[in-house]
């Protein structure tokens, strides 16, 4: 009957939404993560997005509230947790259908009793059409410029866009007819132009335009023959701010995103044309404290992104920090209060509704566009391409789906160092090659593919001949590789677990949990390494309250497991097992060639570190190190391989350790994925390059 009684009301609630809630009135007390009610709810692991919009159901069934909760309680990172006090009630002899559960969960703080009645405990499996809905596609620009930021106004007539010529040179906005036809250049101010949105008659634009490190959010007007009418500043924006800005609830009011500096997260503020009234909608630091003051906001991060509903009821934000999870808040605008609808495992990029504004379109992989239902938590592949596409925009009438194609595409390039003669493509290929890491002991190179449109491990021998490792439903974290030291295995980050790959017959492991492993909690491990002897693995991990570094041993008890699509050993873990390394902030670490000191970066901090790996004090050993660059550097015996925060010329500096002192090695090496490695007799180096240019401007129907 899956409904709740609460007081005097009884509310009807969709069975997934109640399956969600009896789970947790299962396990009061207990944090339940996404990935165990997809388990238990679900029973599939390919719509874990549709969590959070059961969550958020319920919250609104129960009049909680997420900041201030009293039945159900957000742990970050980790899942959710029914703080409510739970008891059963009897069950009368006319209710008993098979499989049934009726509890009584009361609020503590108000004493407030909610019944559960009369549950059949089926959970419905979401349904999931992988067969893409639009085929044919056509271009609406072409050549070798970069295109993006694509909108159409609401009768779907006509497009505009931002478009730069050529790498390093302004982007102006466009317009063209829906066709493609017509195309007009509408700004050609010595700046950048982006984010345009379109009003109600599709003669007002307001757009972003950034130059010499000043934001200024514009509004450009047309005529009724569409030619350029009026032009003029409406506001500014924070100067370290790539800000977006769309339409609001009418065409006198608009919604953006900005800050005040790098320090500080996006918020979206409202912005009234008329009155010239800014008003603060969204509050990250508040509404995420717990996120905020554990991690920090940095550039990106934050409200980034927002998606004007084609009817105009309302808008998505998405909010991100540290470049983890991203969650999808919508705001009605009669309400004006954030629900979360969605949630992804990663920073999303792009994203818009769907045309009937109840759901979200946005990239499940490079390759793939796929269509998400709040409702119900349903998804439909959209579009499938061999290259990479991104920022979605659906017609009005649902049957046409703008999308930007790249024409670039990440490979792999070799130089060898000391030699007069010009870097070459080592792998390569018609899609995405990146993160090559050289073996320690030979030129044998694992590297991460993307040929079958999913992130793929793989392994290039030394003849030159390519296997895969790993094929994975997860993605495959765009961060290094690591070589065991006797290279007979790989080391990586999927989904936040730490996996090992033998390369010889394939062989994963699991070293950290996931969420069906119980411990106390489940927290995030990233940026694995090896320890010298091989026998320890060092990982970053929030799981004290901030980053740090830890350490578990590889020595424990294994079991084969098959959940998830992946068959593999893993560890039967303890809380026992792991071992803090670091106290005052830790993030990518290594071991020295002769295992006595540990170095190590920080999160968002220059530098790198070393201490004893016995434990004893912090020293700063390279103060010139790039934060931005604290995953990709290399141990090496005749030195710590790095990219500085500062220098010029730019490129892959040595430092030495007995001299203290750093020298360039290889100028001008592509920062593009910051990603690089040295071969073990250090003669070569191979990196990250992009081929290709542009992006352009598609249409599918």
């Amino acid at each position: 009957m899956n409904r709740l009684s609460r007081a005097e009301q009884s509310i009807s609630l969709e069975p997934r939404v109640m399956d969600t809630l009896v789970y947790l009135a299962q396990h009061p007390g207990r944090p339940v993560s996404r990935d165990e009610l997809l388990e238990k709810v679900w029973q599939r692991v390919v719509c874990e997005q549709s969590v959070n919009r059961n969550i958020a159901e319920l919250r609104k069934a129960l009049g909680d509230d997420s900041q201030a909760p009293r039945y159900i309680e957000t742990i970050p990172k980790r899942g959710y947790r029914l703080i409510a006090e739970v008891s059963p009630l009897p069950v009368t002899a006319a209710a008993t259908p098979r499989r049934h559960l009726r509890w009584v969960i009361v609020a503590a703080p108000l004493g407030l009793a909610l019944a559960i009645g009369a549950i059949w405990w089926l959970p419905a499996e979401p349904s999931w059409n992988q067969t893409a809905q639009f085929q044919s596609l056509s271009a609406l620009t072409e050549g070798s410029s970069e295109t993006f930021d694509p909108a159409i106004d609401p009768a779907g007539r006509s497009i505009v866009y931002a478009q730069r010529a050529a790498a390093g040179e302004r982007s102006h906005l466009f317009r063209i007819q829906a066709d493609g036809a017509g195309l007009q250049q509408l700004t050609s101010a010595d700046a950048d132009d982006y984010s345009p949105d379109l009003s109600a008659d599709a003669l007002s634009i307001v757009f972003v335009r950034r130059s010499a490190g000043v934001c200024r959010i514009m509004l450009l007007t047309l005529d009724a023959e569409a030619k350029v009418r009026s032009e003029r500043e409406l506001l500014r924006c924070g100067e370290s701010s790539d800000s977006r800005v769309i339409w609001a609830e009418n065409d006198t009011s608009i919604a953006f995103t900005d800050r005040d500096s790098f320090a500080t997260p996006y918020r979206v503020f409202l912005f009234d044309l008329n009155t010239g009234e800014k008003q603060q909608l969204t509050n990250p630091e508040t509404n995420l404290a717990w996120d905020y003051k554990r991690k920090g906001a940095y550039r990106g991060y934050g409200d980034y992104w927002l998606a004007r509903a084609p009817d105009r009821s309302g808008f998505l934000f998405a909010r991100n920090f540290y470049g983890e999870e991203t969650d999808v808040f919508e705001m009605k605008w009669r309400e004006r209060k954030p629900i979360e609808v969605f949630e992804w495992g990663w920073q999303l990029g792009a994203f818009s509704y769907n045309a009937s504004s109840d759901g979200l379109i946005y990239n499940d992989t490079p390759n793939s566009l796929v269509e998400h239902r709040f409702s119900d938590g349903d998804r439909q592949t959209l579009l499938q391409a061999e290259s990479e596409i991104y920022a979605p925009v659906l017609g009005p009438a649902g049957d046409r789906l703008l999308h930007i194609v790249s024409q670039q595409r990440w490979q792999i390039w070799q130089r060898k160092l000391g030699d007069a003669d010009e870097p070459g493509a080592l792998i390569a290929s018609s899609s995405h090659e990146y993160f090559g890491q050289y073996a320690h002991h030979s030129e044998r190179l694992v590297f991460v593919s993307q040929r079958s449109g999913q992130p793929e491990l793989w392994l290039r021998e030394q003849d030159g001949q390519q296997r895969q490792l790993l094929r994975s439903p997860f993605w495959i974290e765009h961060k290094p590789l690591r070589w065991a030291p006797d290279d007979s295995a790989i080391l990586l980050e999927v989904s936040n677990v730490l996996l090992s790959v033998d390369t010889a017959d394939g062989t994963v492991r699991q070293h950290t949990p996931d969420s069906s492993t119980h411990l106390p909690e489940h927290w995030v491990a990233s940026a694995p390494a090896w320890s010298r002897d091989g026998r320890h693995i060092y990982f970053a991990s929030d799981r004290s309250g901030s980053w740090q570094i830890w350490r578990v041993s590889r020595e424990l008890e294994y079991e084969w497991v098959a959940d998830y699509g992946v068959k593999r050993l893993k560890a039967k873990l303890s809380d026992s097992d792991f071992q803090q390394i670091t106290t005052r902030g830790g993030y990518s670490a290594r071991e020295s060639l002769d295992g006595q000191w540990l170095y190590f970066s920080k999160p968002h901090e220059h530098g790198l570190w070393r201490m004893p790996v016995t434990g004893g004090d912090e020293v700063l050993l390279i103060a010139d190190f790039d934060a931005d660059h604290r995953h990709h550097w290399e141990v090496h015996v005749d030195g710590i391989y790095y990219r500085p925060n500062t220098g010029n010329p730019s490129g892959i500096y040595r430092f030495d350790l007995e001299q203290k002192s750093s020298s360039l090695i290889a100028e001008d090496v592509p920062n593009q994925g910051r990603q690089f490695s040295l071969s073990a007799d250090r003669s070569s180096l191979v990196f990250n390059r992009r081929e290709g240019r542009g992006s352009q401007l598609y249409a599918a129907r």
